[in-house]
């Protein structure tokens, strides 16, 4: 049986007020789970079409939700004892996280400096390092999602299930280390999605540090003509408590002469910084000559 519906438009304040998604009857009660309630459906904007007792559509109101506090971040902190790249980004849940829904997430993004953006169109000029190993990842393996906006792009990083925790925690990486000349801060933001919208979080900033050192190498000297050669053993890993652990930012190897065995490593007897593996040293009269060779995961 078809019958019609009037509604009075009813001017609301913004205030306080949200677009709540759900389901209406004929006689206006509002389903917004398994049951029907008895919620006075008044609002500034109607959708659907009403054809039998039994409504099938969709409508949508305003009503008023007090807590809607998107996710907010906490902390972002490096990791300690690794080889850098790596942060702890720690938030609080999004207001609407109050209940588990499988279909609930919340995604990490990553503000990226180095994707360029061309007539609307984004060019992205730096890989993302291989996150395989994570667990409650939608991040598709072959493409990596860029979302632009108000002139700055940002990288989709990961994403973790919702699951109506007060606090979360993540760990992910970054493209850059901090260093001895810049901290090189990387700036996240958290985003909560449910069926009907998604909930920035304010962003917030974080640096990683490479915290192990590299590990000693073993040098040769031989007389070469007027040079003297240096040679060295290649550094490839750095050891914490006894594991080793792969080198992730490079290897220099700063190389200082004096001419004594205890001379101290500092600007007054530093000779180059090099990557490769040898390095012949012009001597200039000299009768005996001592060096080092510092290994550093800087250059």
């Amino acid at each position: 049986m078809l019958f019609s519906m009037c509604f009075f438009m009813v001017s609301l304040s913004a205030q306080n007020y949200t677009f709540t998604h759900g389901t209406f009857n004929s006689s206006g009660g509002h389903q917004a789970s398994s049951a029907y309630s008895n919620t006075t459906a008044f609002g500034e904007m109607v959708q659907g079409e009403i054809s039998t007792s039994g409504y099938t559509g969709y409508l949508g109101f305003l009503f008023p939700v007090l807590n809607q506090q998107p996710p907010t971040i906490i902390s972002i902190d490096d990791v300690p004892n690794d080889q850098g790249h790596q942060i702890q980004i720690d938030w609080n849940k999004c207001a609407f996280d109050d209940a588990y829904n499988y279909n609930t997430y919340y995604s990490i993004w990553r503000l990226d400096d180095e994707a360029e953006s061309r007539n609307g169109s984004v060019r992205k000029v730096n890989k993302l390092p291989d996150k395989s190993s994570k667990n409650n990842k939608r991040q598709d393996p072959v493409k990596t999602h860029l979302w632009q906006r108000d002139d700055s792009v940002w990288t989709f990083v990961d994403s973790i299930q919702a699951s109506n925790n007060d606090q979360y925690s993540s760990i992910e990486a970054t493209l850059v280390d901090s260093s001895s000349s810049n901290l090189n801060y990387s700036t996240f933001k958290v985003i909560y999605h449910n069926e009907y919208n998604y909930y920035e979080s304010v962003p917030d900033s974080g640096y990683s540090v490479d915290n192990i050192p590299p590990d000693e190498t073993q040098v040769t000297i031989a007389k070469n003509g007027n040079y003297m050669r240096l040679t060295w053993q290649e550094v490839e890993f750095g050891t914490y408590q006894g594991s080793s652990y792969s080198e992730l930012n490079g290897i220099w190897y700063r190389i200082y002469a004096g001419d004594t065995d205890d001379f101290i490593c500092d600007g007054s007897h530093f000779i180059n910084t090099v990557t490769a593996l040898s390095y012949d040293y012009l001597l200039m009269g000299e009768y005996k000559k001592f060096f080092k060779i510092v290994v550093s995961d800087q250059p």
